[in-house]
C-alpha cells in the first residue's frame, strides 16, 4: 500500500517571474527592399503593435523620414515622423542634438581627417531632412540628453512601451570590424538577456536573443550615441 504524504502546495510568484522575464507581442516585418530601411521596419513595427488596423506601409514611412532609396535614416528623421503620426515618445541619447542643424558642417568636424568616411555617410544621408526633424525635435521638446538605465529600459517593456535602439550590430554578431549601426526593437528581456526583433535583411529574425554583456557593448559603440527611442503609444 502506499503511503500517503502531505503535498505542500507552493506558492508561484508571478510579479517574481515577471521580473525574470516579460516579452511584447510586437509584430515582425523584414527589411526586404533596399537592405537599409531599419528604421522604418522598426517604425512599422511600433506603429502595427498600437494600431494593428492602420494603413501604414514602409513606402509612406520613406516618405515621412525623408529616405531616398539606398540611403541610410538618422534617429531623429525617425522620431521626427512618428511623433507627427500622433504617437507620444521621447529620443534619448548620451550625445547633444543641436551640432545636427549644422548639416554637413557638423558631418565634417566630427570626422575631419577621414575623407572616406565623411563621404560615405553624406552620401547616404538626406541631410536637409536631418536638419529639418533636429528642428522639429527641439521645438517639440521630445529629445533629452540622458542615457536610460538596464533598469530603465526594462522598467517601459513591463509599461509595455515600445523601444527602438541603435547597435553596432557587428558586436552582436561578435564581427570584428567597422561600425554597423542597426536599429532594432526590444521586445523582452529576462534575467540574462534582451530579446529584439532584428529586420535583417541579413538573417532577419524575431525576438532573437542578446546577452546583456552583449547589448549593452553594442549600445555603447562609438557612433551609436546610446540613440534610444521610447513610444508610450499614440495620443
Amino acid at each position: 500500500m502506499l503511503e500517503r504524504r502531505n503535498v505542500r502546495k507552493v506558492k508561484i510568484d508571478t510579479d517574481y517571474l515577471l521580473e525574470l522575464r516579460m516579452k511584447l507581442n510586437i509584430p515582425f516585418f523584414v527589411n526586404s527592399r533596399d537592405g537599409k530601411a531599419c528604421m522604418q521596419v522598426s517604425l512599422l513595427s511600433a506603429i502595427k503593435f498600437f494600431d494593428p488596423k492602420t494603413s501604414m506601409n514602409l513606402a509612406k514611412l520613406d516618405e515621412l523620414t525623408g529616405r531616398r532609396e539606398g540611403q541610410q535614416t538618422w534617429t531623429q528623421q525617425g522620431v521626427a515622423a512618428i511623433a507627427k503620426l500622433g504617437f507620444v515618445l521621447k529620443y534619448y541619447s548620451g550625445e547633444p542634438l543641436e551640432p545636427a542643424l549644422r548639416g554637413e558642417d557638423y558631418i565634417r568636424a566630427k570626422y575631419a581627417g577621414d575623407e572616406a568616411r565623411i563621404n560615405s555617410i553624406l552620401s547616404q544621408s538626406n541631410m536637409n531632412a536631418v536638419i529639418e526633424s533636429t528642428k522639429y525635435l527641439l521645438d517639440k521638446d521630445i529629445f533629452e540628453e540622458k542615457i536610460l538605465t538596464i533598469e530603465e529600459i526594462e522598467q517601459h517593456v513591463k509599461n509595455g512601451h515600445v523601444i527602438i535602439i541603435l547597435l553596432d550590430w557587428n558586436i552582436v554578431k561578435g564581427k570584428k570590424g567597422s561600425y554597423q549601426g542597426h536599429f532594432v526593437i526590444v521586445t523582452g528581456f529576462d534575467e540574462n538577456k534582451f530579446y529584439v526583433h532584428n529586420s535583417g535583411p541579413e538573417k532577419p529574425e524575431e525576438n532573437r536573443e542578446i546577452q546583456k554583456d552583449i547589448f549593452l557593448k553594442a549600445w555603447n559603440a562609438k557612433g551609436t550615441d546610446n540613440d534610444l527611442i521610447v513610444i508610450f503609444g499614440k495620443d
